[in-house]
């Protein structure tokens, strides 16, 4: 069932392809969030344009080009109320 605290928002899924990816997409919209997957930097890059704000970043430190605190820290800055999740 979804969660009242989770249901509609945005999860942006920075991640590659891979056996974790489907799983926790799914899991995130049973739960009640909007998903979207991103392979690569392209997600950072539309957050920064104005053109995506997610409630939830979760992101693999292998997928973006830029070293992970300093994307990190960007996604801190244009995003200051959305939940920042960091895997590796």
């Amino acid at each position: 069932a979804p969660l009242p605290d989770l249901a509609g928002k945005l999860a942006l899924l920075l991640v590659p392809e891979g056996i974790v990816r489907a799983p926790l997409a799914r899991e995130l919209s049973r739960l009640g969030l909007r998903v979207r997957v991103e392979e690569s930097d392209d997600g950072v890059a539309e957050i920064a344009a104005g053109q995506l704000t997610p409630d939830i970043v979760l992101l693999d430190l292998g997928v973006v080009a830029e070293a992970g605190a300093g994307v990190a820290q960007r996604l801190r800055t244009l995003l200051p109320k959305a939940r920042l999740i960091m895997l590796r």
